[in-house]
């Protein structure tokens, strides 16, 4: 490992475009993305878990899946939570629209029967001094347009005051959001955190996969070094068992040599006494000759 020692290693977990997918439309993951790419363009030593085989890129894309659905969640939760505030604020807004057409219509309504009793009065000849139940049709029909006169006061009334209530909502739901402790920003911010947490897990399990990998390696390594030294252990001594053998055959040869050069002196010695032995008998037999003649 000294050719990485002071150097910063980038660990990816699948596609680098691609890292953790866009996550709504804030781009929370976007933006952690750009920011990692930044952090790690100067970097020489990138590691890409997409091209890892076997448990361990199994692993990783299990934590880049939980870590993409968490980070989803919270900005999507918050993306419903706006949405809620915002679609009640149209609602709102959409009912007031509804309800001050009603209160213009009712309004229409109050002047024409305003102006209908005036011509009703006018038909019939009323004046202030007229006195209720005197012209029995008079009152029948001026009845008639005071009750829907109420119907359409009270309709009237009725949308101002869904109206102001609406206004009221609106104002609330307002406030409550600038008031609001989490929003957007921290939705994403948290997102984001999320995505650089599994990140970090990945590389953390990248590395000790890796320096586990150096260790069986290096194990590996050792284990061969060893196997090898005792090989040539073992051709050592056979050498040296060949070098005594040979060294005692030698010595074996030297002493057979000797042995027989022995055995060549003895020979010509005995061949001698003999020799000797033969002029001896020869010595002898002329004696027995010179005996004889005597």
């Amino acid at each position: 490992m000294s050719g990485i020692k002071g150097q910063s290693v980038a660990i990816f977990a699948g596609n680098q475009e691609n890292r953790f997918g866009y996550i709504g439309r804030n781009g929370a993951s976007q933006k952690a993305w750009e920011k990692e790419k930044q952090n790690t363009s100067s970097s020489s030593n990138t590691i890409f878990a997409g091209n890892l085989k076997g448990n361990i890129s199994e692993t990783i894309q299990k934590k880049k899946a939980l870590a993409r659905k968490e980070a989803a969640k919270i900005v999507s939760d918050q993306i419903e939570r706006d949405d809620v505030s915002t679609q009640s604020i149209r609602n709102s807004q959409q009912h007031q629209q509804e309800l001050l057409e009603t209160a213009k219509e009712a309004g229409g309504q109050l002047q024409y029967l305003k102006q209908a009793k005036e011509e009703l009065a006018e038909m019939y000849g009323i004046t202030d001094e007229y006195k209720p139940g005197s012209n029995k049709e008079y009152d029948e029909r001026l009845k008639e347009l005071n009750d829907q006169t109420e119907d359409w006061n009270k309709i009237y009334d009725d949308a101002l005051l869904e109206i102001g209530a609406e206004s009221s909502s609106i104002r609330a739901i307002k406030q409550a959001l600038l008031g609001r402790t989490y929003t957007m920003a921290d939705a994403t911010e948290e997102a984001e955190q999320v995505l650089d947490a599994a990140s970090k897990e990945i590389i953390a399990l990248l590395r000790k996969d890796a320096m586990e990998h150096v260790q069986e390696e290096l194990e590996e390594k050792v284990e061969q070094a060893e196997k090898a030294a005792e090989e040539k252990e073992e051709q050592e001594e056979k050498l040296e068992n060949i070098k005594e053998e040979k060294e005692a055959a030698e010595e074996q040869t030297e002493k057979l040599h000797e042995t027989v050069e022995q055995q060549s002196e003895m020979a010509e010695k005995i061949d001698e006494i003999k020799r000797s032995a033969d002029l001896l008998d020869e010595d002898m037999k002329g004696l027995l000759v010179d005996v004889d003649i005597r």
